[in-house]
């Protein structure tokens, strides 16, 4: 009988090992983090007109996130000026459901999108236009959703799927007391 119940100890423990391997929220949004800021963000060229965006900043602090932008092109307004966003999100207040990876032109956007509809993303938008004198121009909203764009469609799906999984960590943990 004690052979038996080793036997069976020896058959489930790998199994039980290999469920719980899933990647921690740390690991998850430091693998997010090098990602996007490594391939996140573009050019994009068009009779002549080229537009750039950058991810210059993408830290999380365990479940909430804090990205910044830079924007810049080449012709019309975006010629005259620069584009700097901040963005700051909770991962617990997206639905994991609702982060889906859409094709616009030639890039992959990961959406991200507040549970309900709920606009808690807050995006601080800064304008400058060297031409104008005076300091920048700045807005600040909140939205319900936020993208983060890639020319790679496999690195979109990659991402969208490693925020599914922080999202859902983040949803699970509750208050000690």
């Amino acid at each position: 009988m004690r052979i038996l119940l080793f036997v069976a100890l020896l058959l489930i423990a790998p199994a039980y090992a290999q469920e719980n391997t899933a990647p921690s929220l740390d690991e998850s949004t430091k693998w997010i983090s090098e990602k996007v800021l490594a391939m996140a963000g573009g050019k994009s060229e068009k009779d002549g007109s080229s537009f750039r965006l950058e991810y210059t900043e993408f830290k999380f602090d365990r479940c909430s996130l804090l990205f910044k932008t830079a924007f810049t092109g080449n012709k019309g307004l975006a010629k005259m000026m620069g584009i700097m966003t901040e963005t700051y999100l909770v991962l617990g207040d997206l639905d994991p459901e609702k982060i889906t990876v859409l094709k616009v032109g030639d890039a992959y956007q990961v959406k991200l999108l507040a549970a309900n509809g709920q606009r808690k993303i807050v995006v601080k938008t800064e304008t400058e236009i060297p031409a104008l004198p005076g300091p920048p121009t700045t807005q600040s909203e909140s939205k319900a959703e936020t993208l983060v764009v890639f020319n790679d469609a496999q690195m979109a799906e990659r991402i969208a799927k490693a925020f599914t999984h922080a999202v859902t960590l983040c949803r699970k943990q509750k208050e000690p007391f």
